[in-house]
């Protein structure tokens, strides 16, 4: 036999611990297996953790660069995210889908319930794993397995305390079943993406919050800048609450206890104003009606499929057909219970409102109201206070008046002028008269900014009761008389004053004296306005301090005659007094002819004077005194025959 050499054969050789080469050679590749998958998914973490850290926070892309990452980490051809929005879930990211899929899944939404593993994921609110979906009993959604071309699927709830906002879905081509550690890791990347969710709503309430408050803030400074002025603030309260509700175009009310009036809008096309009244009296289904009626929010989605607009009625049509209104928010504007207004904003898709956009626009109300109850405090105040100054004005005017009558005495005219004059700048009017009754004939004795020319015609035509004039008229009918329009008064034939005087809108007052009419006080303007009913009865009140200048210029008339009249009475009983004095004093008869000479030429005013003595005998005149004569006149004196 042949003796032949064998070579040793390679036998495993045992280490400490009793593992062979191979076996560490296997356990150390697995773990470097896991290292770089661990490397991978911290550095998958990473860029997702880096795009959430960005200084503008895109919540679409932090998803987009999470499904990619679970989809090549979890070793899945198609990954993507859904939340549930309705009845419907809506896709927030999606990765590996091709084009066809994705038109399919936009035509074809998926909805809640246990025939698909997003409707299952979600009614559980655990992991979801189908290892081959052709082998489901329960899965339905056979279109999608079909156009997606996938056999395995895993869905992972997105949980925010314990409850379910969103499913992160893997899908495999190939039948292939995912193993309890791709499991976790999507469990991982699906609290990735809750977090990511949650900043983004945070963010989202922090903006909104923050967009809310400058607008309110906005809104208040309007109507701090704005006293008494609502346009600006409905226009500015308006536009930010279609900006932050997000809404097409809107419109604020007003309400008078009966009706509503447009006070403001905003985005309204073209078109449609053109249709829409000023006022509204609607039926009692419209909106506006349910929030007169005591609503104080109306809210409709869909508002062309709603009764109302298909009753027929032509505004709510155009509301639809012209404004393009379909979803409807509308809030009432109520002070102490009263209703001053409705706020009103529209969609033009079909979209309702949310919770919080109720919210802002009840907000957005309450400073309507703010604002509409300022302007009102406003105006009331402003409006006191033109009347108090008009009230000052018309008392000045008045003791002015007064002050001239007590000073002016049997001074008729300069009283007359100034009343006159302090009346028509009052009453705002251009001219003014005062005619005084002389004869049975009105005839004019004060006048103020009348044209020359019908001042004249008035000096050489004196007025006669009648209808025909304002002057006639008002001493006719003993009573204020107050002519819009002197050319559209059927009555009124006086056209001089239309052509001459310039006198359209026409007030005459009468003057009264124990009953009696004495004069009249006339205001005219050269433009058709009348006077104010204050204005009417300053005029009245003029008017009988003219009868008082008028009374007392005759009083002082009559006074300073009987004050003439006692005078010379009281001079007169002196002179005889003296002459009595006299002549039983003395019966010197030149002395006592003296006396009663020098008092007569004083009595009279005379220069002069003589007493001369009749003879019977010869009927001749003989000088017998003299006072205040020169010597060469008394010298030529002699008998007088």
């Amino acid at each position: 036999m042949e003796n032949r050499t064998h070579a040793p054969s390679k036998v495993p050789v045992k280490r400490a611990g009793g593992n062979t080469t191979s076996d560490l050679k296997s356990e150390n590749l697995a773990l470097r297996r896991e290292l770089n998958a661990a490397y991978q998914q911290q550095a998958a973490t990473a860029d997702v953790l880096k795009v959430m850290s960005g200084s503008s926070f895109d919540l679409a892309a932090v998803l987009d660069t999470l499904v990619a990452s679970a989809a090549r980490l979890c070793e899945a051809d198609m990954a993507s995210i859904l939340r549930p929005k309705g009845e419907i879930f809506e896709y927030a990211a999606s990765y590996g889908y091709s084009p066809e899929f994705v038109r399919f899944m936009e035509t074809h939404p998926i909805r809640a319930g246990r025939g698909t593993a997003v409707g299952r994921t979600l009614l559980e609110g655990a992991p979801v794993h189908i290892p081959d979906i052709e082998a489901d009993p329960e899965y339905t959604f056979r279109e999608a397995q079909q156009s997606g071309h996938f056999r395995t699927i895993l869905g992972v709830p997105l949980l925010r305390e314990t409850i379910p906002i969103g499913v992160i879905v893997l899908m495999r081509r190939r039948m292939g079943p995912f193993n309890d550690n791709l499991i976790k890791l999507a469990t991982t990347f699906a609290a990735q993406a809750v977090i990511a969710m949650e900043n983004a709503r945070l963010i989202s309430d922090t903006r909104e919050a923050l967009e809310q408050q400058t607008a309110t803030a906005e809104v208040l400074q309007v109507i701090n800048s704005s006293p008494g002025n609502v346009a600006p603030v409905f226009d500015a309260l308006l536009e930010k609450a279609l900006r932050l509700c997000e809404a097409g175009l809107g419109q604020l009310w007003t309400h008078d206890g009966h009706s509503f009036e447009m006070a403001a809008l905003r985005g309204v096309p073209g078109p449609w104003p053109e249709f829409l009244p000023s006022q509204q009296r609607l039926s009692p289904e419209a909106p506006l009606e349910r929030l007169a009626a005591g609503q104080d929010l109306v809210h409709l989605l869909g508002v062309t499929a709603e009764d109302l607009y298909r009753s027929g009625d032509p505004h709510r049509k155009k509301t639809v057909e012209l404004g393009g209104a379909c979803s409807l928010l509308g809030v009432a504007l109520r002070q102490d219970g009263k209703l001053l207004g409705a706020l009103t904003i529209y969609r033009r898709e079909v979209r309702s409102f949310s919770d919080k956009q109720i919210a802002l626009l009840q907000n957005f109300a309450a400073q309507a109201v703010i604002a509409m109850e300022n302007a009102r405090l406003i105006t009331e105040l402003r409006q006191r206070t033109r009347d108090l100054q008009e009230s000052l004005e018309y008392q000045t005017a008045t003791s002015d008046v007064l002050k001239v009558i007590s000073h002016s005495g049997a001074e008729l005219e300069p009283v007359l002028d100034t009343l006159l004059k302090t009346a028509v700048r009052i009453c705002g009017a251009q001219s003014g008269f005062i005619f005084g009754l002389d004869d049975g004939l009105f005839r004019m004795v004060a006048s103020f900014g009348i044209p020359a020319e019908y001042e004249d015609f008035l000096a050489r035509n004196p007025i006669a009761l009648g209808r025909g004039t304002l002057i006639g008229r008002t001493a006719s009918e003993r009573r204020t008389v107050h002519i819009e329009d002197a050319t559209a008064d059927p009555e009124y034939t006086q056209i001089e004053a239309v052509q001459l005087g310039h006198r359209r809108t026409i007030l005459g007052v009468p003057l009264v004296r124990e009953d009696a009419v004495i004069g009249v006080i006339t205001l005219a303007r050269s433009r058709v306005e009348s006077f104010a009913e204050k204005q009417i009865a300053l005029v009245a009140t003029f008017a009988d301090q003219a009868v008082i200048a008028i009374e007392n210029a005759r009083l002082f008339g009559e006074l300073r005659t009987r004050t003439t009249e006692l005078g010379r009475s009281v001079e007169e009983l002196m002179l005889l007094s003296e002459v009595g004095q006299a002549v039983s004093s003395t019966l010197d008869l030149r002395s006592v002819l003296s006396t009663i000479l020098t008092r007569s030429v004083e009595m009279t005013g005379a220069d002069a004077g003589a007493v001369f003595r009749y003879g019977l005998t010869d009927r001749s005149f003989r000088l017998v005194e003299a006072f205040g004569w020169d010597e060469a006149l008394l010298g030529s004196i002699g008998e007088l025959r």
